[in-house]
């Protein structure tokens, strides 16, 4: 089954700053909680604006709206420019000479409201999901102390889009949401999924008091694909990371749960998502939820399965169903992080893969060593059109302008003619345009530019986030380049 292209991303704001969760005993104020389809992603608050005390009780008396009048009896200093920070900050916003909060904001009776829809919603469910646990911990595809992390991220976390089509909501993809809890749910967590070399990927459960493994996994992503695969990993420090993580076991091998798609394991997992999905939209009344909570019926999808999912954590944990592991509480031991990590593997990674993984992990920029990685994986392939772009545009990053020419001069000249490589071919020439933009010869830019705006194909589509350069076909890129030269974000 595909995942959905889903970001959650949460930031826990207490009045010292922004939570790692290294202490349990924190209890942060808010938890604002991000929710994006993977296109576009929605404006963010500035975190750092709520980070002040005083910034939070300017929000929690904006929570129904409040004239500069009625907060100037807070009592506060420099009010006015802390609301025009908290205004620029996508914190609050003013309609009409009153200040609201810029995102949903549950706080107060609202909160409550949230609360009980919630709970009313889970209280139907407990039951039947208390029988998929009971499944899943029978069909011994995980351990025990990994049953939580298949529940919430490869069953809950992987269902919005089957919830969604079961609901008949509107076509277009999920929506994206902003919002604003207080306090947070003692339950919540979250998933982080990123890809890994050869088609491979990572999913890893993180809660308030545990994301330290976030950053550390995901700068491993060659090195933690090697262990899965029982491969040697060359780098010392990445496997005693994986070892202290739990990962990698004294003996060397992988203890983490890996699966394949087109496996017992994938169908099954298939079938509770179906499962849980059913169960969802059998209990949940949207429109009603949306109308009480006064939001949109598609933020309060976004919105109340999370929250639906957290009520359900602590019924299921108060009746001894399911074990809340004690790395999401608080943060240790640091070896049962291999509790909350789950890889699905594709292939063996090749040569390639190792050059795309070093790629990636420069942030989709380049290096000298990954420029040289790339290199000798073109000198096994010489027609491996993709990475001659990649490297190519790895060459421009590191402002080697003359060897990317050539790159893309090759790359042009081995996709010309070639149906299937039109779009390489197309942007081998827009990105020959960069290049003479930043050595500012911007009359050879624009030939460029033109060439590819005449004869180009509007099938040529492709994006490069790592420059702001996002989904759009290579005719309507050149034309814009043609009015402005292109620079480097």
């Amino acid at each position: 089954m595909g995942r959905l292209s889903l970001l959650v991303a949460t930031f826990l704001i207490g009045l010292s700053g922004v939570s790692n969760g290294s202490d349990a005993s924190e209890k942060p104020d808010y938890l604002i909680s991000v929710f994006s389809s993977g296109k576009t992603a929605p404006d963010l608050p500035l975190v750092s604006v709520l980070h002040d005390r005083t910034n939070q009780t300017i929000l929690r008396a904006c929570s129904v709206g409040a004239s500069l009048e009625a907060l100037a009896s807070l009592g506060v200093d420099s009010l006015e420019q802390r609301l025009d920070r908290m205004c620029k900050g996508k914190v609050l916003r003013r309609p009409d000479s009153v200040y609201l909060p810029m995102a949903a904001f549950f706080t107060g009776a609202r909160r409550e409201r949230l609360d009980s829809i919630a709970g009313s919603c889970a209280s139907k469910m407990a039951d039947s999901v208390e029988v998929l646990l009971n499944d899943m911990r029978a069909s011994d595809f995980v351990r025990p102390a990994g049953l939580f992390h298949l529940l919430w991220s490869l069953v809950i976390d992987e269902s919005w889009g089957s919830i969604w089509g079961r609901l008949k909501l509107p076509e277009g993809g999920l929506p994206r949401a902003v919002w604003i809890v207080d306090p947070p749910h003692e339950f919540t967590v979250g998933t982080n999924y990123w890809q890994l070399p050869a088609g491979s990927s990572v999913a890893a459960t993180w809660s308030p008091h545990f994301r330290d493994h976030l950053d550390s996994l995901e700068s491993l992503r060659l090195e933690h694909l090697y262990a899965a695969w029982e491969m040697p990993v060359k780098d010392s420090a990445a496997e005693a990371l994986l070892r202290r993580c739990g990962l990698v076991g004294d003996d060397g091998r992988y203890r983490g749960l890996t699966y394949r798609d087109s496996t017992p394991f994938a169908a099954k997992r298939d079938e509770w998502v179906g499962r849980y999905s059913d169960q969802v939209a059998r209990s949940l009344d949207l429109k009603a939820a949306a109308k009480a909570l006064g939001v949109s019926e598609g933020q309060t999808f976004v919105i109340l399965l999370h929250e639906v999912a957290y009520e359900l954590f602590k019924r299921l944990a108060h009746t001894g169903a399911l074990d809340f592991p004690e790395i999401l509480k608080t943060g240790r031991p640091v070896d049962e992080t291999v509790n909350v990590v789950s890889l699905e593997l594709v292939r063996l990674p090749t040569q390639e893969d190792a050059a795309m993984a070093l790629w990636m992990k420069s942030d989709y920029h380049g290096t000298d060593e990954v420029v040289n990685a790339m290199k000798e994986v073109l000198v096994a392939d010489p027609d491996n059109l993709t990475m001659r772009l990649l490297r190519g545009m790895s060459l421009y990053d590191l402002g080697r302008y003359d060897e990317a020419t050539s790159e893309f001069q090759e790359l042009s000249a081995r996709a010309a003619g070639k149906p299937e490589a039109k779009r390489l071919y197309d942007w081998s020439r827009i990105w020959l345009g960069h290049v003479c933009d930043a050595q500012g010869d911007r009359a050879k830019a624009l030939e460029w530019y033109r060439v590819v705006a005449n004869d180009g194909s509007p099938n040529s589509r492709m994006s490069f986030g790592q420059y702001e350069i996002e989904d759009i076909d290579a005719i309507s890129w050149a034309k814009q380049r043609l009015q402005s030269p292109f620079r480097q974000q």
